[in-house]
């Protein structure tokens, strides 16, 4: 009887100490890495000036959601959805600036990491993968339009999605015109720390290959051991 009682007290004890052990939640971020070609602003932009074009990128996080989904631009007008779930993917806002003579042309849009190539998702395929109703606002034929943007702005922020954006039906970007574009991959798995973001793009008579690289990093939200370096200009994104 008494080996039963000091079993159980062993037991009362361990659980009362994993109670009051401390839980610290992990907070895990995108960074663009910073190149003597690339050049990193605020709210986690990247930038790539080339006397063809100038590449904005921005990773879209679900906080970035929250402001997109109030545009008419992205979202279904038939939805009366209050609550949705941002899918689990990688989006990315990229504004390309035509600084060439000529049209330019965006031929396609890669994501490599570890040797790997993968295309951007297109519209058929979001949707397919996403029939849940928490789905249901997300009219993804609209995000994935590409769009003239007529501001001078090139973050989330910055940009309003109601005014700054225009419908473009045209297969390539005039000289001075800017395009906006959202990009979307399936989930890196989480072992991969490093992964790049590849343009390709036509004017006339040759093509180019512009690059950005990314690191995904991640801290402790508490605690004294890796915690967030306070004072720097992240890409947060807390869901994931």
């Amino acid at each position: 009887m008494k080996a039963i009682i000091a079993v159980s007290l062993i037991t009362v004890s361990i659980l009362h100490q994993i109670a009051c052990s401390p839980r610290y939640g992990i907070e895990r971020y995108t960074k663009p890495t910073e190149r003597p070609d690339v050049e990193v602003m605020n709210e986690g932009t990247a930038l790539i000036r080339s006397i063809y074009c100038d590449i904005y990128v921005q990773q879209i996080t679900p906080k970035n959601w929250e402001k997109l989904l109030k545009s008419t631009a992205f979202i279904n007008p038939k939805s009366n959805n209050l609550k949705y779930r941002v899918p689990k993917l990688l989006f990315f806002q990229a504004i390309i600036k035509n600084t060439w003579k000529e049209p330019i042309k965006i031929d396609k849009i890669e994501l490599k990491y570890d040797g790997i190539t993968v295309q951007s998702l297109d519209a058929g395929e979001l949707s397919s993968m996403h029939k849940s109703p928490m789905y249901v606002i997300f009219k993804f034929n609209k995000i994935l339009s590409p769009r003239r943007i007529i501001s001078e702005h090139y973050t989330v922020d910055k940009i309003d999605y109601e005014k700054d954006i225009i419908s473009s039906r045209i297969k390539f970007i005039p000289p001075l015109d800017s395009e906006l574009r959202i990009i979307a991959f399936g989930w890196i798995p989480i072992e991969y720390r490093k992964y790049k973001l590849i343009f390709t793009i036509y004017y006339p008579g040759n093509k180019k290959i512009i690059d950005f690289d990314f690191n995904r990093l991640e801290y402790r939200t508490d605690g004294g051991h890796f915690q967030k370096p306070k004072n720097k200009i992240e890409n947060e994104d807390d869901e994931y």
